[in-house]
């Protein structure tokens, strides 16, 4: 892939989609700091890229640069108000500055548009975790594996749930 969008780079090196793209597959590479360079040329480009802006807000979130993250989010959702996945990221990163009820929000706002998204039920599911309410945690993560059963993150953190609880069996 990266072959690919470096010749359509190298052919017109003005098309933001293309470097927001490979932008893409370096943060997926765990590059991080080569896909901000490529988000921030895209983004010089067209200002507008709602996704591009929230792909770059996801590589801050993974850097735990949570403020530069946010930042991100809130622009990419104010040019695309239905971009789901990226409302769910920004409940993420609310989640790890421990704002709970702006978490909840997001995630809530995400479920609204997409209620079967797994992802932001698992994401729901961890803050209430998180927050105390292991109970309502417990049905979140149970309703996002039986929607995705591929989410090991959210297999972890319901069997911490159990073991809060004392359900050894059950975390196991």
């Amino acid at each position: 892939a990266l072959e690919d969008f470096d010749r359509a780079i190298d052919l017109d090196p003005n098309l933001a989609w293309a470097i927001a793209s490979r932008g893409q597959v370096h943060h997926a590479q765990n590059h991080y700091t080569k896909a901000l360079e490529d988000f921030d040329w895209a983004i010089e480009l067209d200002p507008n890229l709602a996704w591009a802006i929230a792909s770059r807000g996801e590589t801050y979130r993974l850097m735990e640069k949570y403020a530069e993250a946010l930042e991100d989010f809130d622009r990419a959702i104010d040019l695309d108000p239905t971009l789901t996945w990226a409302i769910a990221s920004r409940a993420r990163v609310y989640r790890a500055l421990e704002r709970y009820r702006e978490s909840l929000d997001d995630f809530n706002r995400a479920l609204g548009m997409e209620p079967a998204y797994a992802y932001s039920i698992a994401g729901r599911g961890e803050t209430y975790r998180q927050m105390g309410n292991i109970d309502q945690a417990l049905s979140d993560f149970d309703q996002a594996l039986k929607l995705d059963a591929t989410i090991d993150w959210a297999l972890d953190y319901r069997g911490r749930a159990y073991l809060s609880l004392g359900r050894y069996d059950a975390a196991l």
